[in-house]
């Protein structure tokens, strides 16, 4: 490894080459330069003219050493075929380093850096080890090819990440290492031509989310979004809905098999915060869905294993069985009148939808004679005997027509549907009205109007449990 830039000039075996001392010459200027036209070195490149050492560059993009009058805007360097491992490990970088559509031979590392900016637009790589690196400004892999695991796992990045037109290869089932990444402005993941491997976002966290549901699902491999937070989504074509985002969710927050609620949840809190409280409960909604599906599949696996254990265990699978159950009743309960509690306006489509069915029943059940008064003093008075006498399965139509029932509760189908449905108010119907039990039909009404008043019973407390958050609280974990 050479320690000086004139140490290379000087005593570099074979000599400097064309690239690489127009190179110098361009840095001690503070300019870009290009080689090949800008042109990316065709695979095999054999012309040493457009090819530069890494230990060379090394020098260069840390600034070289006394006396070697470089400038500090830092090194931009087009189209050379980099030879060597370039490390920067631990290195302290001044200026902009610009390697854009060069091929590099050996994979460079650059653990714990430190560079103000870093691109690496249209090169081919294979792979990156950089680890805690920190830039103070963008980090681009714009159009950029690998072909090898791109590892910036703990980096921090002052500005964004850009990963536009890339195309990801990874080896060993590892294309993209993001995990406990902090990025605090975008994370840009759209348009890219392929990801083959495992893309970790673990613990990533990003000021925005710029992406397209097109590069998504490219990716081959696993997808881990589990502790990957953002701030908000960005971009024309960056998927703004649940229905959008729904497979996405879907893959990255499995792993190992393992149902991870947090992707959902970062989502729902994102679309929240952004004003689309709607998207939002969608996303929690079908986010306790899976929960409850989860936790009925882990009853129902600790009650084959209870079936097939010794007494003891055999012994616990009654409880097995009620919780298994128990909990699929609440969880069908909850996501069909309040969608688990993200929904409490399911809740009054139901009420509305019960009450009119009720007012069409207890209408044709009055016409019927079904519905009788709910009074011990009407029952002994001469008016209703003498109807019971003349009619004694439907009395109500002639009694109706008699003095005494002109000054009773009169019996109106929609109030009185409202006051068996709802037990929070009385409006006087039910206690005024009542089903017959004198016929077959009237004992049956009787049996539809207890459930009727249960449902009444349900949809009411889940609507008031939904709004003051208790359903949501009352969700597997």
């Amino acid at each position: 490894m050479f320690r000086s830039v004139k140490e290379f000039e000087t005593t570099a075996d074979p000599k400097p080459t064309a690239a690489e001392t127009a190179l110098i010459a361009a840095c001690r200027k503070g300019k870009e330069f290009v080689v090949n036209g800008g042109k990316f070195p065709p695979k095999g490149n054999a012309n040493t003219e457009i090819q530069v050492r890494a230990d060379l560059l090394r020098l260069l993009i840390t600034g070289g050493t006394p006396g070697c009058r470089l400038l500090g805007q830092g090194v931009r360097l087009e189209g050379a075929h980099i030879i060597g491992e370039l490390d920067l490990d631990f290195a302290n970088v001044r200026g902009r380093v610009v390697l854009d559509t060069c091929l590099f031979a050996i994979e460079p590392t650059m653990v714990q850096a430190s560079l103000q900016q870093l691109s690496l637009d249209g090169s081919h790589l294979p792979g990156l080890f950089a680890q805690g690196i920190k830039v103070e400004g963008d980090l681009f892999f714009r159009e950029t090819k690998t072909n090898g695991k791109v590892d910036l796992a703990g980096a921090q990045i002052g500005g964004q990440l850009s990963f536009d037109h890339a195309m990801l290869d990874g080896i060993d089932g590892i294309a993209l290492h993001l995990q406990g990444i902090r990025v605090s402005g975008g994370f840009r993941f759209r348009s890219l031509a392929r990801v083959n491997g495992r893309l970790n976002l673990s613990s990533a966290s990003f000021g925005q989310l710029v992406d397209d549901s097109a590069s998504w699902a490219k990716c081959q491999g696993v997808l881990v979004l589990d502790g990957f937070v953002y701030d908000r989504i960005a971009g024309i074509k960056a998927p703004k809905t649940f229905a959008a985002r729904r497979k996405w969710l879907e893959k990255g927050s499995r792993y190992n098999n393992e149902f991870r609620p947090q992707p959902y949840t970062q989502l729902a809190k994102v679309f929240r915060s952004t004003g689309n409280i709607s998207e939002s409960r969608k996303v929690l909604l079908a986010r306790d869905s899976i929960l409850f599906d989860e936790a009925a599949k882990a009853d129902r696996k600790s009650l084959h294993i209870a079936l097939k254990g010794d007494q003891t265990q055999r012994a616990d699978a009654g409880m097995i069985w009620l919780r298994l159950h128990g909990r699929r009743l609440w969880a069908g309960l909850s996501r069909r009148v309040v969608g688990h509690g993200h929904r409490p306006e399911y809740a009054l489509f139901w009420a509305l939808a019960l009450t009119f069915a009720g007012t069409i029943l207890y209408f044709i059940a009055s016409r019927n004679g079904l519905l009788v008064p709910n009074s011990a003093v009407v029952m002994v008075s001469q008016d209703w005997v003498n109807a019971v006498h003349l009619n004694k399965t439907a009395p109500t139509d002639l009694w109706n027509t008699t003095p005494s029932a002109a000054h009773y509760e009169t019996f109106m189908a929609a109030i009185y549907a409202v006051d068996v449905f709802l037990p929070i108010v009385d409006l006087g119907q039910e206690g005024a009205w009542a089903a017959t039990t004198t016929t077959t039909w009237g004992c049956f009404l009787r049996v539809i109007t207890f459930a009727y008043q249960v449902a009444g019973w349900v949809v009411t407390s889940l609507g008031i449990a939904a709004i003051t958050g208790f359903v949501q609280r009352g969700s597997p974990d």
